[in-house]
């Protein structure tokens, strides 16, 4: 049986800004901002046939490799295996104040290329999300040289993580 990917995200920002004066009344600025991308089933620009998602907790001071060339299963049981990543989300679902979790900069066969340079981080405060898309060009995965995504904890206690991935095999 052939399996079939489509990937929709909506993101919206809906903000209400109030502000009072002394003198005059109360001023409201409605801001609203909405990102949807859809990505059908393929390889190519704004396609996408791989997905994997994850929930992680990660023990203090260490860290979690996701090998993005080949060893990651899918909730099918089949290997997930990126040559392209069109969209990472990261979630910290820790609420302790100041525990924040940092994703790069592994040191040896870095999936890097979203970043400036090697040791490069992100860092995900508690509560927090990081979302990355790519869905026309992606980024590419390049096995045994370019395909670990680290996402280390240098808490003094564990965080707990929600990770998804999406792109192409090819």
């Amino acid at each position: 049986m052939a399996d079939t990917l489509n990937t929709s995200l909506k993101v919206s920002l809906d903000v209400a800004y109030a502000d009072t004066s002394d003198i005059s009344q109360a001023t409201t600025l409605p801001f609203k901002h909405t990102i949807n991308e859809f990505l059908a089933d393929g390889t190519t620009a704004n396609l996408a046939d791989v997905f994997y998602h994850d929930q992680a907790t990660i023990t203090t001071s260490s860290s979690t490799d996701y090998d993005l060339a080949g060893t990651l299963t899918n909730v099918f049981g089949a290997t997930a295996t990126f040559a392209n990543v069109k969209g990472i989300l990261i979630q910290n679902t820790t609420t302790t104040s100041t525990y924040i979790v940092k994703v790069g900069a592994k040191g040896s066969n870095d999936f890097v290329n979203w970043v400036a340079s090697a040791t490069d981080i992100v860092q995900i405060g508690a509560g927090g999300t990081f979302l990355l898309t790519a869905p026309v060009d992606g980024f590419d995965v390049t096995a045994d040289s370019g395909d670990i995504l680290k996402i280390a904890n240098d808490n003094a206690g564990s965080v707990t993580i929600n990770v998804v991935i999406w792109g192409s095999s090819a």
